[in-house]
């Protein structure tokens, strides 16, 4: 991480992610505790490197190319939105 913020112009460090850490299901309850790790470990790293844009989009259900917002151009294009954020703007965490 500290090699990313001083070798990229925009340090970006961007994760996708569901909201299983959110709103677990039983039935999936070893991914629902993975989700949850991979959530505080994104916030921990943005508060341990404030000088990179570590944030997660979270998307809410299933991706396919019918869905108006969860589709792979949407989901590409909202990436992109965080990665192009200016410092002051950065967001954390987007949801689709």
């Amino acid at each position: 991480m500290p090699l990313l913020a001083k070798e990229h112009d925009n340090p970006s460090f961007l994760v996708t992610s569901g909201l299983l850490h959110d709103n677990p299901v039983p039935i999936l309850f070893s991914l629902s505790i993975a989700k949850a790790a991979q959530r505080t470990l994104v916030l921990s790293l943005q508060r341990l490197y404030p000088d990179i844009h570590v944030a997660l989009l979270l998307i809410g259900g299933g991706v396919s190319f019918e869905e108006k917002e969860r589709n792979p151009a949407n989901i590409a294009n909202e990436l992109w939105k965080l990665y192009v954020q200016q410092k002051k703007e950065w967001a954390v965490e987007v949801t689709l």
